[in-house]
């Protein structure tokens, strides 16, 4: 018929995904060198578990261990964090950093929920869940 053209179809994107704008967060967690025990140390393991759990898509946030040369020598009892932001898209082949952030003394669930809602700004993560894992 005339006057009718096919538009091309349009992708819609969710933007609420790190994944579709074409983000991901790596998160470097320290890895004590030392064995601590002390009451109220949460342990690199459960900083971990927790940045996987609270995570809002299985792509959003991959969590690694790492020791570095001079670890943390800060008196607190929370681990060292490192968050490093890069871009994910077709036309970025090398995963460009776009922002990155160091974080000392994550020593709760409360705090990762904190990093991942505030300042790695992945907002829709489900405050139910962290209740859950701080018992």
């Amino acid at each position: 018929s005339a006057g009718t053209e096919k538009l091309p179809k349009l992708k819609v994107l969710n933007e609420q995904s790190n994944e579709e704008i074409g983000f991901t967060w790596e998160v470097y967690v320290s890895q004590p060198t030392t064995k601590t025990n002390e009451k109220g140390f949460i342990s690199s393991a459960s900083v971990i578990e927790a940045f996987l759990s609270l995570s809002p898509s299985p792509n959003a946030i991959k969590v690694y261990q790492a020791i570095w040369n001079k670890q943390n020598k800060s008196k607190g009892k929370g681990q060292f964090v490192r968050c490093v932001k890069r871009r994910t898209d077709k036309s970025d082949r090398g995963g460009n950093v776009v922002a990155a952030m160091e974080i000392s003394n994550v020593d709760s669930v409360d705090k990762v929920y904190r990093i991942i809602t505030e300042h790695m700004k992945l907002g829709e993560v489900n405050p139910k869940a962290c209740e859950c894992m701080r018992c």
